[in-house]
């Protein structure tokens, strides 16, 4: 049992660090969204 204990912090931290990966992937791919036409109108106009 003391040998399971060690393991188990290590495979809690792997998703929480995907998980905020993902989040900032995400918030990154919102603003390019929301901005990449804003840059192209401004561009173009």
């Amino acid at each position: 049992m003391t040998s399971i204990q060690p393991i188990e912090p290590s495979t809690t931290l792997i998703p929480e660090k995907n998980a905020t990966k993902t989040l900032v992937v995400g918030v990154l791919t919102a603003i390019f969204v929301i901005a990449a036409p804003m840059i192209i109108g401004a561009a173009g106009g």
